[in-house]
Parts: C-alpha cells; sequence; structure tokens
C-alpha cells in the first residue's frame, strides 16, 4: 500500500510543478485544472494511507469524505 500512495503523492507532486510551469507561460485556465488534478491525486494518497482503494471519482467533495 505503501507504493501506491507514493505514486499517488509523485503524481500529485509532479502535476504542481506542471501548473508553476503553465501559469508562468500565462496559461490560467490550465493551471486551475492542473491544480484540481493535483487535489484530487493527493485525496487519494490519503485514502490510499488508510489501506482503503480510491474510488474512480473525480469529485473533490466526495472524495473528502471518503
Amino acid at each position: 500500500m505503501e507504493l501506491l500512495v507514493s505514486q499517488w503523492i509523485e503524481r500529485s507532486e509532479y502535476d504542481l510543478e506542471t501548473a508553476h510551469h503553465l501559469f508562468q507561460g500565462g496559461r490560467f485556465l490550465y493551471v486551475a485544472f492542473i491544480c484540481q488534478q493535483a487535489v484530487e491525486k493527493m485525496l487519494k494518497a490519503q485514502i490510499a494511507s488508510q489501506g482503503k482503494t480510491p474510488p474512480f471519482l473525480h469529485n473533490l467533495l466526495r472524495l473528502m469524505h471518503r
């Protein structure tokens, strides 16, 4: 399970780095989208750290309450 958690975290960090580059290029609409993706992946890392399988959801509120 630790491997799954670290994979979710790595993907989230990659998204944040991507968002930073997009921000520098003035691609603000895409920055917001990629940041949402990063938050989703961190929430899934949290779920996985509890020994649960992250659901196939994109709704941040529903993921927060898992």
